[in-house]
Formats: C-alpha cells, structure tokens, sequence
C-alpha cells in the first residue's frame, strides 16, 4: 500500500473547528498509543520504549574496560561487532555514553582534512556509564523516546547483569504503548 493511501486510510481529518491545543492533545494520544500519521504533516509518530540489549551491554563493557572515560574514534577504533548495528549510540538515553560535541560542523581527519559532518564519531563512557558496568548503579529499565527525543523513563531499574540475555526485539518495540508518560 503506497505511503499517501495508508496515511489516508490511517488518520482523521481535522476538524475545521479544532483548537490547536485540541490537535496537539489527540496526537498526543495516538503517538503514545500504537502510532499513527500527522493529519497536518502526515509523519509517522510514536512514542518507542527503548531497553538494554545485551548488544549494548557488551559494547559498554568494552568501550570501558578499553578507554575508560576517554574519547573513542568509534568508526576507526572499536570492532565491527561493536559498531557494525550502532545499537551502543542507543546508551546515550540513560545517559551512559555521551557523543563528542561537534564545532562549526567539521571534523578534521587523520590527514588534516576537514569534512563536513554532523557528528565527529567520538564517543565516551560517562562516570554513570562506568558505575553501571562495574555494577554499581541501576538504570531505568526502559527509556520512552518520541522523535529521537527523550519523553521518560521507567520506574522500575536494573542493574547491568540483568540485561544479558536481553536481545533487541522490534516487535516488542513497536507494540508497546506509553502508558507510564506524564505530557504535561
């Protein structure tokens, strides 16, 4: 079914009538229950919950048993297994790692040449990050992110050891609904 067809079959219209606030609150209930498309722009929302793969876990363990809280040239320096999914990005949400801010959107490679880029490709493990991996801290179990933004997170916590065994499932990401979120 082609993108238009189903972002028709999918919405409501507006109603002429509508406040803006009105229009703001109903999306809110669709991008916190199963998703749906924008009847103003037609984009895809929802609100996903995010948890932590054993993927991940293991790219922490060994972005901190190999840096510590130094900055890592992770496209250059880490193992394909490590960056190959790019899942350990996903640790920033529990703010375990953090991305090397960029300055004036250039990166300078090896050879002294600047790039235009969005991201420099340096990550590091925070101190949280590295309390986590020592087993010292719990962390949300699961983050709630909506447009790449972080919504909320989980009461329930965990610690690093319960999160081996954990694999990314897509399906469980996609039929979630935001129940535990506050939009006010």
């Amino acid at each position: 079914m082609g993108r238009l067809k189903e972002m028709l079959l999918n919405t409501q219209p507006l109603d002429p009538v509508m406040t803006l606030d009105d229009a703001v609150k109903g999306w809110k209930v669709t991008i916190a229950d199963k998703g749906g498309y924008c009847p103003c722009c037609g984009k895809w929302g929802k609100v996903y919950r995010q948890k932590i793969s054993e993927a991940m876990v293991k790219s922490l363990l060994w972005m901190a048993s190999n840096h510590g809280e130094d900055w890592i040239d992770m496209p250059r320096q880490a193992p394909r297994w490590v960056i190959q999914t790019y899942t350990f990005a996903t640790m920033h949400w529990w703010h375990l790692i953090e991305r090397m801010p960029m300055t004036e959107g250039v990166a300078v490679g090896e050879d002294g040449v600047g790039q235009e880029k969005k991201f420099s490709g340096y990550w590091r493990v925070t101190t949280k990050g590295m309390q986590f991996a020592r087993g010292l801290l719990q962390v949300p179990k699961y983050i709630y992110v909506y447009d790449n933004k972080y919504m909320d997170a989980s009461t329930e916590t965990i610690y690093i050891r319960h999160c081996f065994g954990e694999e990314f499932n897509y399906d469980e990401i996609m039929s979630t609904t935001w129940t535990d979120g506050n939009y006010q």
